[in-house]
């Protein structure tokens, strides 16, 4: 006989014998599936670089400094524009309203940079005072032009690639987000999903549902981290199913 013969002879004995020694199976299923769920605490799906690497290599406390320094691993960003082509000074006004109601605490931001936070000083009465360059308040009539200049300073700015695009138009807010503690994390590890989905609830209820013609787009590390985290959980519950 060959061995793929004696393989098929095998698994028929063991197929045969499970049926006559079905509580003796029943026994051995139901303590492979006790074992299985005593690791359920070891399993993890990570997004995050910092919880893939391990604490035991010799570069490891030199990522967590650089980490702590950038935070570019919970960045979120969001590209604000308008149907319209250009963003009116009302809609400018309710995106910086809504800027200036983000508490960092409640969202757990650690810093917010943005196209209305680029400043420059001016001088006015023989004060030299630096205010920002993109609608310095509100109050105050721009017309379309005026706004036009004030974006295309920024754009020639050397910041100017990343706070609008070529054309001027776009507006561009960046959240860098702090982590769970190790008393929070998840399986999922220590990415703070409830904290971004309340900054874009807020955005949506602040700015989208006031102004329909405005359009945005969440970019950036964090917010890859947040989808891939979404999709970890569906696959949870689809093979649950």
């Amino acid at each position: 006989m060959s061995i793929f013969e004696n393989l098929h002879i095998f698994i028929r004995q063991i197929y045969i014998s499970s049926f006559r020694k079905f509580k003796i199976t029943w026994a051995i299923l139901a303590s492979l599936f006790l074992l299985s769920l005593s690791q359920i605490p070891n399993l993890r799906f990570l997004v995050m670089l910092s919880d893939l690497l391990d604490k035991d290599f010799k570069t490891y406390q030199q990522f967590q400094d650089l980490n702590a320094n950038f935070t570019e691993e919970n960045q979120v960003s969001v590209l604000i524009k308008s149907r319209a082509g250009e963003l009116s000074q009302k809609q400018h006004c309710l995106i910086i309203n809504w800027l200036n109601q983000v508490h960092l605490k409640q969202f757990d931001i650690l810093r917010i940079f943005s196209t209305y936070g680029l400043k420059q000083a001016v001088d006015s009465d023989n004060l030299l005072k630096v205010k920002p360059i993109l609608i310095p308040k509100c109050s105050e009539d721009y017309n379309p032009e005026e706004i036009k200049k004030q974006l295309e300073t920024i754009a020639k700015s050397p910041s100017g690639h990343i706070l609008t695009n070529k054309n001027s138009t776009d507006v561009f807010a960046s959240f860098y987000m702090g982590n769970l503690s190790d008393e929070e994390a998840s399986l999922l590890g220590h990415f703070n999903t409830k904290a971004f989905e309340i900054l874009k609830e807020s955005f949506n209820s602040s700015v989208l549902q006031k102004d329909n013609q405005i359009q945005i787009e969440w970019v950036g590390i964090g917010t890859y981290q947040y989808y891939l985290q979404k999709a970890y959980e569906q696959m949870n519950i689809l093979n649950i199913i």
